[in-house]
């Protein structure tokens, strides 16, 4: 059986209604989930931006406009691409 970390337990006591978070958990779970879901979405823009590189019919400033990252991170995903490490 796997392990189960403070978030699991955390997460599964205050489902099954156990405990309610104290202000330093709560604290503490706000910003792991801002994290989560900055780190989310910046994945989710390169994998985006990834595609419309790959498909070849976007110059780099228009791909720039709708996944809204600077040109110099797009260079790095299309040098990734050619060139993978």
């Amino acid at each position: 059986m796997q392990k189960e970390t403070w978030s699991d337990r955390l997460r599964r006591e205050i489902r099954e209604g156990e405990r309610e978070l104290s202000g330093i958990e709560l604290e503490m779970a706000e910003e792991a989930w801002a994290k989560g879901r900055a780190e989310g979405w910046a994945q989710v823009q390169a994998e985006m931006a990834a595609k419309l590189i790959r498909l070849g019919q976007m110059p780099l400033e228009a791909i720039a406009e709708v996944v809204d990252l600077p040109i110099e991170r797009l260079r790095e995903i299309k040098k990734n691409l050619s060139h993978p490490t």
